[in-house]
């Protein structure tokens, strides 16, 4: 008894250390593209976000959550980055409940220390995206379908289930696939072992499946028009090695597109480490696994295969290892049951230092990017020269959008969008996030009626490490205007470069 009461305490005071570990970075205002998107897009009404969303490549119940944290807070970019870290600390807690409750003392703390301390979960802690969101109703929505397979057939068992597969598919697409694995292991289960089911069980996985496949019809015909919009014009690409080395370590680094936040070697050997313990524990222990090593592996690698099966179909890579992250909670339930029940408590522990210190390592740096002052140059610039009445114009020259992050912070400014790559309607669509009332335009000689002053924005993360004029020069020799040049700002966070002049025509 007196041990069952020292393991809650050092429960409780992992989660609480755990929670400040994973908060302390996330206090800055800085954003990507992506997370400009997310905060553009929280504004609009409902209605609206279903509306322009039907244009992007991602379904729209994590901007509906944003949008009522706007209804209350108002565009407001730490709420909104508290967000993913709230849905970050509900996975953590729920090690000490749900996993605690049916697994154990050990695999509830291994799964709590997991979810705060390994640093894929540190580096998206704060990322105004929809991933520590649909990670957590993914994982939620698997820890049920589990409970049915045991035999715990309760109706609350079924509902839940059915309602956070239902929130994962109007999350993320990663997550639907995930959930239609889930469900078809589910199935399987009933198939492989039908003498020892009855008909009421077969009943009862109709049922969720009836459910699930209701509730998610008004999206069905938005899935397809997207899918559809994938098979034409998609952005992902793979590049030999560098894709494939974060591919595979992303899940332990987080280390992404030139972002290193712990250092190669030290990723790369802690992996294999833990890789070849996984399988040796498995392998030795090969008869005692249970329904959480099946579902959540088969869920995993099934989300992967399923991926690259449909790339190939539509000869489009859409394999990408931030989506999936969508999984990762299921991983962390994996690795905490494979420890506390077949791992060696020494070989754990060794384990647990070299994920803080990774943690550790992940956490600096990001501590060091986002409270860079480089980071708020741009902005502060901009605030203390722009007027009321302003415009802005922005172009998709060299393809980049990353023109639109200002954008999203000066929303209550006239936009124009300089459409000069061409892009097809969906984006432009897509990009009313940013204001339904935006100018776009393909000619930079149709806005010869424009008067006034316009900001010039343009912003890439090329690693120019100089201006780029293109946009200004095209404005004043397009328009007749006339200006004092532009100035350049680098960001540490993201590495954004931007490209800031004042026309007046």
């Amino acid at each position: 008894m007196k041990n069952h009461l020292t393991k809650k305490r050092i429960h409780l005071l992992l989660i609480a250390v755990g929670m400040i570990f994973t908060l302390v970075s996330l206090f800055h205002t800085n954003i990507w593209f992506d997370e400009s998107y997310s905060v553009s897009l929280a504004s609009h009404s409902f209605s609206e976000i279903w509306r322009i969303d039907i244009h992007d490549v991602h379904p729209v119940f994590y901007y509906d959550c944003l949008h009522l944290l706007y209804l209350v807070f108002g565009s407001n970019i730490l709420v909104y980055r508290l967000f993913s870290w709230v849905c970050l600390c509900i996975m953590g807690i729920f090690g000490y409940t749900g996993i605690r409750k049916d697994y154990g003392e050990d695999c509830g703390l291994w799964f709590t220390f997991l979810v705060f301390f390994f640093p894929v979960n540190v580096v998206y802690a704060g990322e105004i995206r929809m991933y520590m969101l649909v990670c957590l109703l993914v994982l939620l929505g698997t820890f049920y379908a589990i409970r049915i397979a045991r035999g715990e057939n309760s109706i609350w068992n079924h509902l839940k289930m059915v309602l956070f597969f239902v929130l994962t598919a109007y999350t993320h697409y990663y997550g639907l696939l995930a959930a239609a694995i889930i469900n078809l292991l589910l199935l399987l289960r009933l198939l492989f072992h039908f003498k020892q089911h009855s008909y009421k069980e077969y009943l009862a996985w109709l049922g969720d499946a009836i459910l699930q496949i209701g509730c998610y019809l008004p999206w069905i015909f938005v899935f397809l028009s997207q899918l559809g919009a994938v098979k034409t014009n998609f952005w992902i690409k793979w590049y030999w090695p560098r894709t494939y080395i974060e591919f595979v370590l992303f899940q332990v680094s987080g280390d992404l597109e030139h972002e290193y936040f712990v250092p190669l070697i030290l990723a790369a050997v802690f992996e294999a480490a833990l890789v070849i313990y996984l399988i040796y524990n498995a392998w030795h222990k090969k008869h005692q696994h249970g329904y959480i090593t099946m579902f959540t592996l088969c869920a995993y690698f099934g989300v992967i295969l399923i991926a690259v099966l449909a790339g190939k179909v539509m000869h489009r890579e859409i394999l990408y290892a931030r989506y999936l992250l969508v999984c990762t909670g299921l991983l962390m339930l994996y690795f905490a049951y494979n420890f506390s029940k077949f791992g060696k408590k020494a070989v754990n522990s060794l384990f647990a230092c070299a994920i803080v210190i990774c943690s550790i390592f992940a956490n600096v740096d990001l501590i060091k990017t986002n409270y860079d002052p480089v980071n708020e140059a741009p902005y502060a610039y901009l605030n203390a020269n722009m007027q009321p009445g302003d415009a802005i114009l922005v172009s998709n020259y060299k393809q980049d959008p990353n023109s639109f992050i200002a954008v999203s912070k000066y929303m209550d400014h006239p936009l124009y969008y300089w459409n000069e790559q061409g892009w097809m309607n969906e984006s432009v669509l897509a990009y009313q996030a940013y204001g339904t009332d935006m100018t776009v335009i393909y000619d930079l000689r149709d806005m010869k009626g424009f008067t006034g002053r316009i900001w010039v924005i343009y912003a890439d993360d090329d690693d120019n490490n100089k201006a780029v004029n293109h946009v200004y020069d095209a404005a004043i020799n397009l328009l007749g205007g006339h200006g004092d040049g532009t100035v350049y700002f680098k960001t540490n966070y993201k590495r954004i470069e931007y490209t800031i002049g004042l026309v007046t025509v």
